[in-house]
């Protein structure tokens, strides 16, 4: 009989559009644009990926991302942990105990 094990495979990011750094903190994804400030002024990144902790404030006005929604509620609550300091594991184990917010009812009450 052969014994297998299975180790967790390294995660591999794509670099932060906003910091530039290439680690194994989590990420969030955008389908947008954005133009990031340079010294040569702006730099167009089509689809940018953002440490929870790097994601522009403006993001609600670019993107339509109101952290205050309820169905927003996990990104709110990881992109405050990330700014605490909370990164790699801990801020994943962070974002698997949140409960999903994918089952929020948006409908408006009539």
């Amino acid at each position: 009989m052969t014994e297998t094990t299975t180790e967790a495979a390294a995660v591999v990011n794509d670099r932060c559009a906003a910091c530039g750094q290439e680690d194994d903190h989590p990420m969030i994804h955008v389908w947008g644009v954005w133009q990031k400030p340079t010294d040569d002024g702006l730099l167009t990144v089509v689809n940018p990926s953002f440490h929870f902790d790097c994601l522009p404030d403006d993001a609600h006005d670019l993107w339509g991302i109101d952290r205050d929604a309820p169905e927003h509620a996990n990104l709110k609550a990881t992109q405050e942990a990330a700014r605490a300091g909370t990164h790699g594991d801990d801020l994943r184990a962070f974002i698997a105990g949140l409960p999903s917010d994918n089952d929020v009812d948006t409908t408006p009450e009539a």
